[in-house]
């Protein structure tokens, strides 16, 4: 059986903690909602990725393993990533801010004072108009409306069909838990580390082929990327189940839902179709007017005359997000023509102060000295000379150099590092304690490697 590991959560929350709340309607749909009690006696609702912490969540995963080894797998790693999500900057994966009716507008434009940021504002303001009014049929689906609006990662299934992704999956799932033995306990706070790190080095320490061929640095992010989406995917189709056992237990047996409580509770605690299968739990922060749309959405199922209600309430949530996606694209546009007219608008540097020399009379400096190789072999003869000099890590990256003859690809092969990395590794640590060396030794060349 697949090790399932578990991790700890800083600021956890133990499944003691919560409490289950039942709403019963007169329309006779029940409503159950996870909260915790505070130190003061209030009590909050529980975020449902908190439950992705619980010791329920590692059950829930053997339960998946007795039936499919290969997606307890991936509900795994799955389970992980989504704690190593960003929400921030230009490398964010899910955009989290808060809006309302302003982006929605175009209002929010203005604050550029460009000219297309004002073009941009009355054509979105029409935009409202017609779209809220029904003039306008929709060109993609629910789905793609969601993640266009509120994530920059891929759309994927949530399943992992392609070879290169499972492969990349069970890699890291393997890196992650290490040796372990049984279930594996993973510090969050170290794996986001670890994560970060592997993305600045365009994950060169895994080996990743399509078509017989090593893939590309530059792709091996958009694959991360597409890992991310499945894992959003599948966490949120996770918290579903352990809510769903949780709630077994509290009641000494699995609840039987009705359609409108099946379609609360999976609003809640799952990944509903309506919210492009993203749990909301993600999209906490995107302001009052967002959950005020839920709301509606929530309300509307336990009324007495659902259809219509429902119908309607979802309607607005998909106009309201097919504008707001339609806004930050607009907003994208805006921010990189203002960048664009902020360099144009600098003075260009001109050559340095002095008389100007012809070019034709001037050494061609991109051609090679001559005596360049004889001062190649001079160097590498003094890191010969220091190389048991130095401290073990300093001397491996030093030998490293001296048995690639000068070339830092192949002395970062030998390290095991990627070629920025060993860079980076050589500047910041290593050249310092080589020049000294080199200076004790009566050399007078400072290396630059």
């Amino acid at each position: 059986m697949t090790k399932i590991p578990t991790y700890r959560v800083f600021d956890p929350i133990a499944e003691s903690d919560i409490i289950i709340l039942q709403n019963n309607y007169p329309s006779g749909v029940r409503d159950w909602v996870f909260c915790r009690e505070n130190k003061d006696g209030s009590r909050d609702a529980v975020n449902p990725i908190e439950l992705l912490g619980l010791d329920r969540a590692c059950e829930v995963l053997n339960k998946v393993c007795e039936k499919s080894q290969s997606q307890a797998v991936t509900f795994s790693l799955s389970r992980l990533l989504v704690q190593c999500l960003k929400y921030r900057n230009n490398t964010r994966h899910l955009v989290v801010e808060p809006w309302d009716e302003t982006n929605l507008t175009g209002g929010s434009f203005l604050k550029n004072r460009t000219d297309l940021a004002r073009d941009c504002s009355v054509e979105q303001a029409e935009r409202f108009k017609l779209v809220m009014a029904g003039q306008v049929e929709a060109e993609k689906s629910a789905e793609e409306q969601y993640w266009g609006a509120f994530s920059a990662l891929p759309i994927v299934p949530d399943k992992f069909k392609d070879e290169l992704l499972w492969e990349f999956a069970k890699q890291m799932l393997a890196k992650i838990e290490g040796n372990g033995v049984g279930d594996v306990t993973v510090n969050i706070s170290s794996l986001r580390t670890r994560v970060e790190r592997w993305w600045k080095d365009e994950f060169f320490d895994f080996e990743l082929k399509f078509g017989g061929k090593e893939l590309r640095p530059r792709d091996r992010r958009g694959i991360f990327k597409r890992l991310m989406s499945v894992a959003v995917r599948q966490s949120s189709t996770m918290m579903w189940q352990i809510a769903f056992d949780i709630l077994a237990g509290v009641l000494g047996s699995e609840p039987t839902f009705s359609e409108q409580e099946k379609k609360l509770f999976e609003i809640r605690y799952g990944s509903y179709e309506s919210l492009g299968n993203i749990n909301v739990g993600f999209l906490y922060g995107d302001g009052d007017l967002h959950a005020d749309l839920l709301n509606a959405l929530g309300k509307s199922l336990v009324i007495a005359s659902v259809a219509d209600e429902y119908e309607k309430a979802e309607e607005d949530l998909y106009r309201s997000v097919r504008l707001l996606g339609e806004s930050r694209d607009w907003e994208k546009k805006i921010a990189a023509r203002k960048r664009k007219e902020s360099r144009d608008r600098k003075q260009r540097k001109l050559p340095g102060k002095g008389k100007r020399k012809q070019a034709k009379y001037q050494a061609d400096r991109k051609t090679r000295s001559p005596d360049a190789e004889s001062l190649k072999e001079e160097l590498l003869e003094g890191l010969r000379s220091i190389a048991d000099t130095l401290k073990p890590k300093h001397s491996k990256r030093v030998r490293a150099l001296i048995d690639s003859n000068g070339c830092r690809a192949e002395a970062a092969k030998i390290c095991g590092v990627s070629t920025k990395t060993f860079n980076r590794q050589y500047r910041q640590s290593t050249k310092a304690h080589v020049n000294k060396a080199l200076a004790e030794l009566g050399k007078e060349n400072e290396i630059d490697y």
